[in-house]
């Protein structure tokens, strides 16, 4: 389990220093918006995930109970979540939509797209606001170390389960082998109590052939 939590460790440490957040023009209903894209080596699932992990951390609590990330949750493809706080803006909130998708060449991996408004679809560019965008692009940024944490956090469950799965069959195993040594004893004890009556019955036999033998004898004496 140690070798797997270092290989995995490298992995986490390797792509945050590989993976970046990038400008980019994202269509947004009929029109191209300013946002930001970041292509990331998880599934959409852990996507999903960190977002509202980096949420909550903003002290932002979104509703998730039941299907927050269903189809029907969004507008123009993009989820939305207004009233955000960033942790460089203090003092300003900001709506922050984001579309997951599949990467086309790679399914388990995902891009993120996002886009800030400061409200009514106000989308924030480098040019009209270089202080959100920096802020913008830094908190994008955190998800990279979010997604690997996560998924790390994850094969660090499924390793347990597997290590606390093979530790209850050993566990069985040897209580297995206990009933087995257990009845192995007794039927030992079967054996040798078995044996000590064949001896007693075989002297009994040898008694009983010896008095029949000796009746015998008599009977051939007393018939001449």
């Amino acid at each position: 389990m140690k070798k797997i939590y270092l290989v995995l460790l490298f992995v986490l440490i390797y792509f945050t220093g590989n993976s970046q957040a990038i400008f980019q023009s994202i269509n947004y209903g009929e029109k191209m918006e300013p946002g930001l894209m970041l292509q990331l080596d998880d599934k959409t699932k852990v996507v999903q995930n960190t977002i509202l992990e980096k949420l909550e951390e903003t002290g932002y609590k979104p509703e998730t109970k039941g299907a927050l990330f269903w189809k029907s949750n969004t507008i123009n493809d993009f989820y939305i979540f207004k009233q955000v706080t960033l942790p460089q803006l203090k003092n300003q909130t900001l709506d922050l939509y984001f579309k997951v998708e599949k990467q086309k060449d790679d399914k388990r991996k995902s891009t993120i797209y996002m886009l800030v408004s400061k409200g009514y679809n106000n989308f924030v560019s480098p040019e009209s606001d270089t202080a959100i965008y920096r802020a913008a692009r830094k908190f994008l940024n955190s998800f990279i170390k979010e997604t690997e944490a996560f998924k790390l956090s994850i094969a660090i469950e499924e390793q347990q389960e597997k290590l606390d799965d093979s530790k209850k069959k050993m566990k069985d195993l040897k209580k297995d082998g206990d009933d087995m040594q257990k009845k192995m004893d007794d039927l030992k004890k079967e054996m040798s109590k078995n044996l000590e009556e064949q001896q007693k019955l075989d002297a009994k036999i040898q008694e009983q052939t010896n008095v029949l033998d000796d009746s015998n004898i008599k009977l051939k004496m007393l018939k001449k």
